[in-house]
């Protein structure tokens, strides 16, 4: 059985991104945006790369990702929580 100290706790975020010139693009070089987090809309979301650099000086690590309807791409992210 394992020690509470070897138990982790992780926290995960939900990223939904869309092509922003839409599905032509998907073929070339599309520009992907980040259009909301957690299923929290985000106006005029920034570009997918730099939001992940951001957010990955935070600990927040990409662990999968998922197809959405469309154009749509969904990254998942986790990080550990502090511990208390």
């Amino acid at each position: 059985m394992a020690d509470e100290e070897d138990i982790y706790q992780w926290e995960y975020r939900f990223v939904t991104c869309a092509a922003a010139r839409g599905l032509a693009t998907l073929v070339g070089h599309a520009e992907w945006r980040v259009s909301s987090v957690n299923d929290e809309f985000v106006k005029k979301g920034p570009l997918t790369h730099e939001y992940a650099n951001e957010i990955g000086r935070e600990g927040w690590e990409l662990t999968g990702t998922a197809p959405g309807p469309g154009s749509m791409l969904t990254l998942i992210f986790k990080r550990l929580l502090p511990v208390s």
